[in-house]
């Protein structure tokens, strides 16, 4: 699947990834959906961002 544009507007001085190959898999039971992503990070980042909506707001 390509992209025609990046999903989210980076605001803290980095552009984003801008092109990568990405692997994804997943598999489910009876209550969870689980995901594998595998990616080539740049920058290496250790930085994790929750992908379930906080009590804060955030996403």
């Amino acid at each position: 699947m390509k992209l025609k544009k990046l999903p989210y507007k980076p605001n803290n001085g980095y552009e984003g990834i801008k092109k990568t190959t990405v692997m994804m898999q997943s598999l489910y039971d009876d209550e969870y959906v689980y995901f594998l992503i595998i990616y080539k990070d740049p920058t290496h980042s250790l930085n994790c961002f929750p992908w379930e909506k906080q009590s804060d707001g955030n996403k």
